[in-house]
């Protein structure tokens, strides 16, 4: 409530103009794309931290410039090794 009150007086939006808020007694059922930031970035409710990033920026944040990579024919208990071995985490986008 206190949120609306707030825009309706930072948008002086006068006596005349209805304003409905809507009081959900929990997010977890109502509301809960509004708790997942990726769905709110897949909808442009939120902006993508990776928008200007280039593939060149993420390697030159990295310490390492190598580039490893994993063959179709590599074990996945391998892979996982190397990535922990080479201090690589999963990402998500």
């Amino acid at each position: 409530m206190a949120g609306a009150l707030r825009y309706i007086e930072e948008h002086d939006l006068g006596p005349k103009t209805t304003v409905v808020v809507i009081l959900p007694d929990s997010g977890s059922r109502y509301l809960s794309k509004v708790f997942n930031d990726d769905w709110m970035r897949e909808n442009r409710f939120l902006e993508s931290a990776w928008v200007e990033v280039r593939a060149a920026d993420v390697l030159a944040a990295k310490p390492s410039p190598v580039l490893y990579t994993a063959q179709p024919s590599d074990r996945q208990l391998d892979v996982i090794a190397m990535m922990k071995e080479h201090n690589i985490s999963q990402c998500r986008w």
